[in-house]
């Protein structure tokens, strides 16, 4: 049985357990609807044991075990924590058909850096400029690591260069005052 649940992007937005109750909700109104519940009654009418079936619940689908392991959370009384597990499995989720929309157009994932945080062939090449802060870009670049440095261009080493220090640079001055 394929799982066909509705998602609204706005659902991330709720706590997790509001969210944990949206899931459980849709998913007794999509069984109600494999059942043939066609009006709110027989969705309410058929809900008591379709909550009593997710306990018997086998998922094979290793994708879906995720919601499998929520909803009986949920039924176990704690939505929170059946929430953020489904909030994770809708994340990852996206990210899955990210990662395959970009390979169809031929294009690598990249994963985000956090805000702020250097990579660690900038990082490498400001310890460079710190270890020999008279040398120019060029110099810099003659003595670098190129395994570290990958295919990087001279011409984006120096950027990375230039811009530390000018970082270096304006520290002083402001240390200075």
């Amino acid at each position: 049985m394929a799982l066909q649940l509705e998602f609204k992007e706005e659902w991330l937005n709720l706590s997790d357990e509001q969210l944990g109750i949206r899931l459980l909700s849709s998913w007794i109104a999509f069984q109600a609807n494999l059942l043939g519940a066609s009006s709110f009654e027989e969705v309410s009418g058929n809900s008591a044991s379709i909550i009593a079936d997710i306990a018997r619940l086998n998922i094979d689908n290793i994708k879906n075990l995720a919601i499998e392991k929520a909803l009986k959370f949920i039924i176990e009384g704690n939505p929170s924590r059946g929430g953020a597990m489904f909030r994770e499995y809708l994340m990852e989720s996206a990210k899955d058909l990210h990662i395959q929309e970009l390979a169809r157009k031929g294009e690598k994932f990249r994963p985000a850096r956090k805000l702020g945080s250097l990579s660690e062939k900038t990082k490498y090449i400001y310890k460079l400029v710190e270890n020999n802060p008279d040398l120019t870009a060029k110099g810099l670049y003659k003595i670098a690591d190129k395994e570290v440095l990958g295919a990087m261009p001279i011409t984006t080493f120096s950027n990375h260069v230039s811009k530390f220090k000018k970082k270096q640079f304006s520290f002083h001055v402001l240390s200075l005052m």
